[in-house]
C-alpha cells in the first residue's frame, strides 16, 4: 500500500522480516518508523496524503538583559559547584550530591526564563490573579517588573556587602588591639620582637585608621532603592501613588475653618516601603513647592490658588515595639522660601530601620490666607519635594563605636610616649604629629559621643513613649473601676455582676428561664473545647441547674481570684510602671549576668529582676485570659441581653446589673490592653537594657592574660578577650590572612552593588534617551553593555577601547571592574532573527522572553491567527498572565482539566486568540487545529514531550500552515538543551517516546541527573557538555 520498495515485495517482506531472526521486534520497530503516520509527518508525500499543511520552525535566540546575565550566572556559579561534587570520581555517586545537583540544574533552567521561575525565583508569585497595571506591577500581585526585580537584587548585594565590610571591619580590628598588646607585652619584657614600642601604636593606629576610612568610603549617601506606596491624611493629592528611590512630591489642599483661619491642621504623607529590607535613612534633601513648579502646574487647576510654606516638621519613623507607632527621627525647620526653591540637606537621623517613614508638617511660615478682594482663599496647598537617602553600605554602629573608643585610648598612649622620645624628630606634617593627635582625639571623642547619644536616646524615646501608653490604659482602667462601684453601690465590689444575675433569676421562679440560662451557658462550654485539634479539657465544673452554675462559678472565681484580683492594679502591672528609662548600675550588671537574658553570650549568673518580671506578667495573663471563666461570663452577657423583656418583675435591678456587665465587660477589654501595653513597655525596656550592655561590651578590648593566670575556670565570654603573649605572633598572621579576604569579598560585593546600581540608573533615565559618554551622540538600535553596566556605542567607541587594553576594557566611567572582549553584551533594538525589524513596544517591562514573546503573539493577533503557548513552569505561566493583560490581549489558561472542554469552547470563539497551557497538558489527546501558531518558552529534554504539544495544531483537519516558534537564550545550558533535544530525536531507540531512553540510562548503572521539570534528565555524559 506505501509503496516501499522492496517491502512492498511479498518475498522480500517474509525474507527479511522472518520470525525466527534475532531481535525481530527492533527490527519491525526500525523498518516502520519512517512508514507510519504518527511518526512521519515530516516524510512530505505522507504528509500529502494526510493533507496536513507545511509546518514552519522557528527559533528565536535572544539575548539576556544585565539584569537577568547577573542573576543567571549567580545560578550557575553555584550549579557548577554542586556539579563538582556529584562528579568526583568515585565509584558511585552520593545520592545527596545527586539530588542537590538535580536542584540546582531545576534552578538554572528556571533562571533562562525569568528570575522570578521556580523555587529559587526572586519572590513568590501569587496564584490569585490580578490586573497587572501599566506601568508597574503592585508587589501584592506577586509578579514583579524587571525595575522591581533588580530592586530585589540590589537589596540582596547590599546586604552582602554590609556583611563583608563587617568581617573585614572585625579583622582588622582585631589587628589592630593585637599590635597594641604586642606592644605592652613587650614593654613588659615577655616577649621579644624586631619593632619598638612606638612603631607597634603606630601600626594599632593605622589598622584602626584602615578601618574608620573603610567604612566612610563605603557609606556615602544615595537614593534609597525600591518602590514606595504614598499615602497621607485627609487632603493629600497623592494617595496610592507609587514612587522610586526614595524621591517623592508631596502635595496637600488644606481645608481652612472659617471660624479660624490662622489654625492650619497637622499635615503627614507616609512612604511605605515594598520589597523585602527595611530602609536606614541617614539623611536627606527637602525643599518647599510652588505652583510655579512645572509638575505642580499640570496637576492643578488654574484658577484662584494659593500656596503657604512649611516651616518646622518631623521626619518620623514606625516602630514594631509600639506596634507600628510613629517616633521622631529628626526634627527639621525650612528656611523661609526666596524667589528660587533650594533644596535643604539634613542629617544626623537617630539610627533607624523601617519599611515605613512619614513626614509630618506642625507648622508653616507667614502667608495672606485672607485674600481682600474675595474674602478667604477657596484653594489653600502646600507641599514639599523630598529625597530621602541611604548609606551604600550601612556599617554596624557598635563596631564604629569600638574604633572610635580604641583609637582614642591608642592615639593618647601614642601622644605620650611619643612626648617620652625627644630624641625621635617627627615632622609637623606627619600624621603622628601632636598637632594632628590631637585634632584627630578631639574629632573622634565627639564622634563617639555624638553616636552613643543616639544610640541610647532612640531606645529611651521608645521606653518613654512605651511608658506613656501604659499611664493611658492604667488611667482608663481606673475611671472604669470608679465607674463600676458607684452602679454596683459597693465600694468593694465583692459580688461580680454575673452572681447578681444568678440570684436574681432565681428568685424570679421560672424554670423555663433558668433551664434556658443553663443550656446556653453549657452550650458555650461545649463550643470552647469542641476543637478535635486542642489538647485542652474542659475543668470547669458540670451542673444541671442555675444553683450548681451558681455554685460552680464562686468555687472558680474564688480559687483563681480573676474578679478580685483584676479589680486592683496587679503589682507585676506597678512594677513595670516604675521602669525607668535610666536604668540604674545595678540593674544593668544584673541584666548583663543574666543566665536567660544572655544565654547567647553563654552566661551564668542568677535570674535578674526583668527575667522575674515577665514571669509575673505571665501569670497574670494566665489569670485574666482563663478561657472558661471569660466563656461562662460571654454566655450569660448575650443571655441577659436576650431575655431582659421577659422579667419584667425585674426590670430595674436587670437593667442596673445590664449597666454594670457592660462596665464589667469594657473594664476586661481595658484590662487586656493594659497588660497588652505592659508588655511592650517590657519589651522596650529590655531591649533599653540590652542596647546599653552592648555598648559597654563594644567597649572592651583584648587584654593579655597576667602571669600564671588560670584561664580554665573562666566563662567562654570572659576568655575571648584575654591573649596569650606567646600566640600573638600566631593570631596575627591569622587575622592578617582573614583580612585579606575580607577585604577582596568587600571589593567584589562592592563592584557587583555598583553595577546594580549602574542598572537602576539607567532605568530610572530611560535608555532610550540617553547618549554615549564618549562621543555623545545618541544610541541607534545597538550598544555595547559592559560588565560595570555602562554602555557606549559598539563602533567605534568600544572597538577603541579594546585596542588600547589589549583585549580588557576598563571602563571610562572610572568603575573598578574590567571586561573581556567576550564578556561585552550587545543590546539592539532590533530582532534577532532577520535584524530587518525593530522591535515592537509593548507595556511594561517583564524580561527578554516575555517581552518578546507577547510582541510576537501581538503580530500573530493582527493577523487573525491563533496561539498556544506552551511551558513547563506554572509561573511562568503565571508572568504571561500579567503581560498579557497589560497589553489588552485577550487569553485563556485551563488550571481544571476536568473543566478542559469548557475552556476550548471559550477560545474557539473569536473573543479569544491565545491559549496558555502546561506542557505537560499537550499529551492529553487534544486536537486544537484553529490555531497555527505555537510558542515554546523553554526547550524540553524530552522530545515526545515535544512533539506532542506541537501535533495539538499539526495533524489531520488542520487547514493552514503552521509555525513553532521556540525561544532559546543565547550562552546559556539552553541551547545545549536544545541540542540534546535533537540528538535525542533522531538517535532514540524507542521512536515515539523519550523518557524509556532516559530511563535505560539508569538502569545500566551510570549517573542520572534530573534536569528539572517534567521531561526527564542528563546522563554524566551529556551533564558534562552542558556545564563545559
Amino acid at each position: 500500500f506505501l509503496n516501499a520498495k522492496p517491502f512492498c515485495f511479498k518475498q522480500c517482506f517474509h525474507s527479511y522480516l522472518r520470525p525466527g531472526y534475532r531481535d525481530i521486534q527492533s527490527r519491525i520497530n526500525h523498518f516502520t518508523f519512517d512508514l507510519m503516520w504518527r511518526s512521519t509527518k515530516a516524510n512530505d508525500s505522507v504528509r500529502i496524503q494526510m493533507g496536513v499543511p507545511d509546518q514552519v520552525e522557528k527559533k528565536v535566540i535572544l539575548q539576556f538583559s544585565s539584569v537577568e546575565r547577573h542573576f543567571y550566572e549567580r545560578q550557575l556559579e553555584s550549579t557548577v559547584l554542586a556539579a563538582d561534587a556529584a562528579m568526583k570520581e568515585r565509584k558511585k555517586a552520593r545520592k545527596k550530591d545527586i539530588e542537590e545537583l538535580s536542584t540546582h540544574l531545576q534552578k538554572l533552567r528556571a533562571a533562562c526564563c525569568h528570575p522570578q521561575v521556580g523555587s529559587s525565583g526572586i519572590s513568590a508569585i501569587s496564584n490569585t490573579k490580578k490586573k497587572a497595571k501599566q506601568n508597574s506591577v503592585s508587589i501584592a500581585n506577586g509578579v514583579l517588573n524587571m525595575a522591581q526585580i533588580l530592586d530585589r537584587l540590589i537589596e540582596d548585594a547590599k546586604v552582602k556587602a554590609e556583611e563583608s565590610q563587617r568581617v573585614f571591619t572585625l579583622h582588622t580590628n582585631a589587628l589592630a588591639n593585637l599590635n597594641k598588646l604586642k606592644a605592652e607585652a613587650q614593654k613588659n619584657g615577655r616577649i621579644q620582637t624586631k619593632d619598638d614600642e612606638l612603631q607597634l601604636l603606630r601600626k594599632c593606629c593605622d589598622h584602626y585608621f584602615e578601618a574608620l576610612n573603610s567604612q566612610d568610603k563605603n557609606s556615602s549617601p544615595s537614593y534609597v532603592i525600591g518602590e514606595a506606596v504614598l499615602s497621607g491624611n485627609q487632603g493629600f493629592q497623592c494617595q496610592n501613588s507609587v514612587v522610586r528611590d526614595g524621591a517623592a512630591t508631596l502635595l496637600w489642599r488644606i481645608k481652612i475653618d472659617e471660624s479660624d483661619a490662622h489654625v492650619l491642621p497637622d499635615l503627614w504623607s507616609r512612604f511605605d516601603f515594598t520589597g523585602g529590607s527595611m530602609k536606614k535613612i541617614n539623611s536627606f534633601v527637602v525643599r518647599p513647592i510652588s505652583k510655579t513648579n512645572e509638575h505642580i502646574q499640570q496637576n492643578l487647576n488654574s484658577g484662584n490658588i494659593d500656596f503657604i510654606f512649611p516651616k518646622d516638621c518631623v521626619l518620623q519613623v514606625s516602630n514594631p515595639a509600639l506596634g507600628g507607632l510613629y517616633v521622631d527621627a529628626i526634627p527639621f525647620k525650612m528656611e523661609r522660601p526666596g524667589v528660587e526653591m533650594e533644596w535643604q540637606t539634613f542629617s544626623g537621623i537617630r539610627p533607624n530601620k523601617s519599611k515605613n517613614w512619614r513626614v509630618l508638617i506642625k507648622t508653616y511660615h507667614d502667608n495672606k490666607l485672607i485674600d481682600r478682594n474675595n474674602g478667604l482663599t477657596a484653594n489653600i496647598y502646600t507641599g514639599l519635594d523630598v529625597r530621602l537617602l541611604e548609606p551604600d553600605i550601612s556599617y554596624d554602629n557598635l563596631q564604629r563605636m569600638h574604633i572610635l573608643h580604641n583609637i582614642s585610648v591608642s592615639l593618647s598612649s601614642l601622644s605620650e610616649k611619643i612626648s617620652q622620645s625627644p630624641e625621635r624628630e617627627i615632622d609637623v606634617n606627619e600624621k603622628y604629629s601632636a598637632k594632628n593627635i590631637t585634632l584627630s582625639l578631639k574629632k573622634m571623642r565627639e564622634e563617639s559621643e555624638r553616636l552613643e547619644t543616639h544610640y541610647i536616646e532612640a531606645a529611651r524615646v521608645i521606653q518613654q513613649l512605651s511608658s506613656e501608653k501604659l499611664k493611658e490604659h492604667v488611667d482608663k482602667r481606673k475611671e472604669i473601676l470608679i465607674e463600676l462601684k458607684e452602679l454596683s453601690g459597693d465600694p468593694n465590689e465583692s459580688e461580680p455582676w454575673a452572681v447578681d444575675l444568678l440570684s436574681l433569676t432565681h428568685s424570679y421562679g421560672d424554670p423555663q428561664l433558668e433551664e434556658s440560662l443553663c443550656r446556653h451557658v453549657d452550650r458555650r462550654l461545649f463550643e470552647l473545647f469542641d476543637d478535635p485539634s486542642s489538647s485542652n479539657r474542659r475543668t470547669f465544673p458540670e451542673f444541671s441547674n442555675i444553683d450548681g452554675l451558681n455554685l460552680a462559678l464562686c468555687m472558680r472565681l474564688q480559687h483563681s481570684g480573676t474578679f478580685h484580683r483584676s479589680l486592683l492594679v496587679p503589682r507585676c502591672i506597678e512594677q513595670v510602671e516604675k521602669l525607668s528609662a535610666h536604668p540604674s548600675e545595678n540593674e544593668v550588671l544584673e541584666n548583663s549576668m543574666c543566665h536567660r537574658c544572655r544565654a547567647d553570650w553563654n552566661q551564668t549568673g542568677p535570674l535578674c529582676r526583668h527575667c522575674k518580671l515577665e514571669m509575673d506578667l505571665l501569670k497574670y495573663e494566665e489569670t485574666i485570659k482563663e478561657a472558661e471563666i471569660n466563656t461562662v461570663l460571654q454566655a450569660m452577657a448575650e443571655w441577659l441581653n436576650d431575655n431582659l423583656g421577659r422579667m419584667k418583675k425585674h426590670k430595674i435591678n436587670l437593667l442596673n446589673i445590664q449597666e454594670r456587665m457592660k462596665k464589667s465587660l469594657a473594664f476586661k477589654s481595658i484590662a487586656l490592653k493594659e497588660l497588652e501595653a505592659a508588655r511592650r513597655k517590657w519589651s522596650t525596656h529590655f531591649d533599653l537594657l540590652s542596647d546599653i550592655d552592648e555598648l559597654n561590651q563594644c567597649k572592651r578590648s583584648m587584654r593579655i592574660s597576667y602571669e600564671n593566670e588560670n584561664l580554665f575556670g573562666l566563662a567562654e565570654s570572659e576568655a575571648a578577650f584575654i591573649v596569650e603573649p606567646l600566640n600573638i605572633a600566631a593570631l596575627i598572621m591569622e587575622h592578617t590572612s582573614k583580612q585579606a579576604m575580607g577585604e577582596a569579598n568587600l571589593r567584589r560585593s562592592n563592584e557587583m552593588l555598583r553595577f546594580l546600581k549602574n542598572q537602576n540608573l539607567n532605568i530610572k533615565e530611560g535608555s532610550d534617551e540617553r547618549c554615549c559618554t564618549i562621543c555623545l551622540a545618541p544610541f541607534g538600535n545597538d550598544r555595547a553593555v559592559l560588565r560595570c553596566g555602562h554602555a557606549f556605542h559598539y563602533s567605534p567607541c568600544v572597538e577603541k577601547l579594546l585596542s588600547r587594553g589589549g583585549g580588557v576594557i576598563k571602563c571610562p566611567m572610572r568603575c573598578a571592574i574590567k571586561t573581556r572582549k567576550e564578556d561585552i553584551l550587545i543590546a539592539s533594538e532590533k530582532r534577532n532573527d532577520d535584524g530587518s525589524k525593530v522591535k515592537r513596544k509593548i507595556e511594561g517591562c517583564w524580561g527578554t522572553k516575555v517581552d518578546r514573546l507577547v510582541a510576537d503573539i501581538l503580530d500573530v493577533i493582527e493577523k487573525g491567527d491563533k496561539a498556544i503557548i506552551f511551558s513547563g513552569w506554572d509561573d511562568m505561566l503565571s508572568i504571561m498572565e500579567h503581560a498579557l493583560d497589560a497589553n489588552k490581549v485577550a487569553y485563556i489558561r485551563p488550571k481544571v482539566i476536568k473543566k478542559l472542554g469548557e475552556y476550548m469552547k471559550v477560545y474557539r470563539t473569536k473573543q479569544c486568540n491565545v491559549l496558555i497551557m502546561h506542557v505537560k497538558h499537550g499529551a492529553e489527546g487534544l486536537t486544537i487545529v484553529e490555531a497555527n501558531h505555537v510558542f515554546l518558552i523553554e526547550p524540553l529534554l524530552n522530545h515526545s514531550l515535544d512533539s506532542q504539544a506541537i501535533n495539538r495544531i499539526h495533524r489531520i483537519g488542520q487547514t493552514q500552515k503552521t509555525f513553532i516558534h521556540r525561544y532559546l537564550i543565547a550562552d546559556t545550558i539552553e541551547i545545549k538543551i536544545d541540542k540534546i533535544r535533537m540528538e535525542r530525536h533522531e538517535n532514540n531507540p524507542d521512536g515515539e517516546y523519550g523518557i524509556p531512553a532516559a530511563k535505560s540510562v539508569m538502569q545500566s548503572g551510570e549517573k542520572f541527573f534530573c534536569g528539572g521539570g517534567v521531561d526527564g534528565g542528563f546522563d554524566q555524559g551529556e551533564l558534562q557538555e552542558l556545564l563545559h
